[in-house]
């Protein structure tokens, strides 16, 4: 089923910078590029452009809200609305690395009380089909043929529950382990040197043996190569004998976890404890760009740049209580963006990733801080300014007209506030939708885009 519709701006939001030191001296900073205090349950970037970002937002973040899957282009300066994605169940997205123009919306789903259809888009999200089951989660094979394995798979037609495998591109599926059912890992790694090698997680319930499961004919038959609980796992991009997991210490929702590594691709393991590090859910990554350096989300973010020995807290120091429930790696070395309970945030090592356009800084003119995004009756943008110079302040319409100037004077070297309630220079109300706040002066300009609703 396709349905059409039509695509809406909506405005980034950058409420918050917080600045400290990584783990091997350098300074990184978290910042806040969007959707405020508002729940996001995925984040995802293709592999060869750090500018394009996808987000889903499910419905329980904000009930008035448009709810689905938003995609920016310009880095989470602004917003698009994808109004065909209403699946407001949306739980975890994938960027296929092979065609980055098709995007999987995972729903997520219970054994007995699945919560909608999982969805795929072919063009980059403008448009949507509804798939016949529900998934957690697409994992398109890189190896550039039509196989997809898809996690927490439930059949309405045929009751059955667990990894499905299909191997035209989607059309088809076919259920393979119903041992996958419970498990707290909602990854499948493709093997990086053999295509006919796939490893996923087993852990249910109706399990004899959970663990790291190792498939060498392409999903046909699995075999345990890791016994033990096993939450998130990765393979080394640097080295493919090399892998590691994270393991419940003992049993499956133990807060104190084990890693486990491999340097013979998964023939023997080495496990060593790590401490309490969060309950439910894991993901284990290896850094893109950095060997030696490996990422844990539970319900907050880690860094290990020991090989897994010791952890660092990249969320410490964040404001407020906000879980962290998806991240992802962008093209640029030292960025890693978040999705919480409190928004996105970008995590940037600022002596890998100085130039980052997310950091949002042009010239001597950077926008702090705009809210609310929307806004109904008033929104306050703060900035800040290098030196003391001429800057003007303005509301645009997409097409470039100017609708009202906010400020238009000279200002000191510090953090300035204008404010704009939705009428144009005439007085009258500006119609709802996307306008672009712009501020400018001899030295350069930034911008940010705000949305007006009824």
């Amino acid at each position: 089923m396709k349905r059409h519709g039509f695509l809406r701006i909506v405005a980034s939001l950058s409420v918050l910078l917080c600045v400290g030191f990584s783990a091997n001296g350098n300074e990184w900073e978290w910042k806040s590029i969007a959707f405020g205090d508002l729940l996001l349950r995925s984040v995802a970037s293709p592999p060869d452009s750090g500018d394009v970002l996808y987000v889903a937002m499910p419905s329980a973040a904000a009930p008035d809200s448009e709810t689905g899957v938003y995609k920016s282009r310009d880095g989470g300066i602004s917003w698009e609305y994808l109004s065909e994605s209403n699946n407001v169940h949306c739980y975890r997205l994938t960027v296929d690395e092979r065609d980055q123009s098709a995007v999987y919306c995972g729903t997520g789903t219970t054994l007995w009380h699945p919560e909608g259809w999982a969805w795929r888009s072919r063009d980059a999200g403008s448009h949507w089909d509804r798939g016949d089951f529900t998934h957690t989660r697409y994992l398109p094979s890189p190896w550039g043929d039509s196989r997809i394995f898809a996690t927490h798979t439930y059949d309405p037609v045929d009751l059955g529950f667990g990894l499905a495998r299909s191997q035209d591109d989607g059309v088809s599926w076919i259920l393979v382990c119903n041992d996958f059912a419970w498990s707290l890992s909602d990854h499948v790694v493709f093997h990086s040197q053999d295509s006919s090698v796939v490893c996923a997680a087993i852990c249910s319930p109706i399990s004899s043996s959970p663990g790291l499961g190792r498939s060498d004919d392409g999903g046909v038959t699995w075999r345990v190569i890791l016994p033990g609980y096993v939450r998130g796992f990765d393979q080394d991009p640097a080295d493919p004998l090399h892998w590691m997991a994270v393991m419940g210490h003992g049993e499956e929702y133990s807060e104190d976890l084990d890693v486990a590594s491999s340097l013979d691709d998964g023939a023997t393991w080495s496990t060593w404890p790590i401490g309490t590090y969060g309950n439910g859910e894991c993901r284990l990554e290896f850094d893109h760009h950095e060997p030696g350096t490996i990422y844990l989300r539970t319900d907050r973010l880690y860094r290990s740049d020991d090989e897994g020995v010791s952890w660092a807290l990249l969320s410490d120091g964040l404001p407020g209580t906000g879980a962290t429930l998806d991240f992802c790696q962008t093209s640029r070395p030292g960025e890693l963006l978040a999705a919480r309970s409190d928004g996105l945030w970008l995590w940037t090592d600022r002596v890998s990733a100085e130039e980052s356009p997310l950091l949002g800084v042009a010239g001597a003119l950077k926008i702090e801080a705009v809210a609310p995004v929307p806004f109904r009756d008033i929104v306050t943008a703060r900035f800040t300014c290098d030196a003391p110079e001429m800057v003007s302040a303005g509301i645009y319409s997409l097409e470039g007209r100017l609708v009202r100037t906010l400020m238009d004077g000279t200002i000191g070297a510090e953090r300035h506030q204008v404010s704009w309630d939705g009428r144009t220079a005439q007085g009258s109300l500006a119609s709802p939708g996307a306008y672009v706040l712009r501020v400018v002066s001899p030295s350069g300009q930034a911008t940010a885009t705000v949305v007006r609703v009824r």
